[in-house]
């Protein structure tokens, strides 16, 4: 009977090996996808408070609520996307008054243009498919975050146009100005959306990091 059980038992067990391995193996490609992802998302985090300095600073609505914020999310960055520049320039500005900030960010919005580059995050993307292993709230962040990074990609794509629309000699006083005041609305309203997908990015960064 004992070697009837032992024969059952290596039996059994040569069967569940390879699914044992392969979930094993599984695990340890989660964590390094996972690990991968949140150093691509908090590159991200760091563009996108870069974007929404650049944004605010341009239209003349830079506060000290924004600096503050902007600050926290420097201190917790040091990948290959660190400007040192606007970094000096959050510390320089946190010290001075919301009045004093206006004074020396008058809105530029009317006479020149911001060059913007849309936020990629090429790794996440890709991965995708494989979001299916992780927790469920994980793949649900990810994925609001991806469309809502989609949907900043595309107000960058029509500021763009607008603003070349604003160039040409041929608008009339009339569309210029409407042209104007929507670019200004579109471009504050993409530093606030930035700066809350940043946020969502730091909620998954302090939950999902080791």
């Amino acid at each position: 009977m004992q070697k009837i059980l032992l024969i059952i038992l290596g039996w059994l067990l040569g069967i569940l090996s390879p699914i044992l391995q392969e979930k094993m193996q599984q695990k340890r490609n989660t964590k390094k996808i996972s690990a991968a992802i949140i150093t691509e998302l908090n590159d991200l985090e760091y563009r996108l408070m870069f974007l929404a300095f650049g944004l605010f600073t341009h239209i003349g609505k830079m506060n000290k609520d924004f600096l503050s914020w902007a600050a926290s999310v420097k201190e917790n960055y040091s990948g290959p996307f660190v400007n040192e520049e606007t970094n000096n320039a959050i510390v320089r500005l946190s010290a001075l008054s919301d009045d004093e900030i206006t004074r020396l960010f008058p809105d530029r919005s009317q006479t020149k243009g911001l060059r913007m580059s849309k936020m990629m995050i090429p790794f996440t993307q890709s991965k995708v498919d494989s979001l299916t292993h992780f927790p469920t709230d994980f793949q649900k962040q990810i994925f609001s975050i991806l469309s809502q990074l989609s949907y900043l990609n595309d107000n960058i794509d029509f500021s763009m146009e607008d603003f070349d629309r604003m160039l040409d000699p041929d608008i009339d006083r009339e569309n210029w100005c409407i042209l104007r005041d929507n670019i200004i609305e579109r471009w504050q309203a993409m530093g606030n959306r930035a700066r809350q997908i940043a946020d969502k990015i730091k909620q998954i960064r302090i939950k999902y990091s080791d």
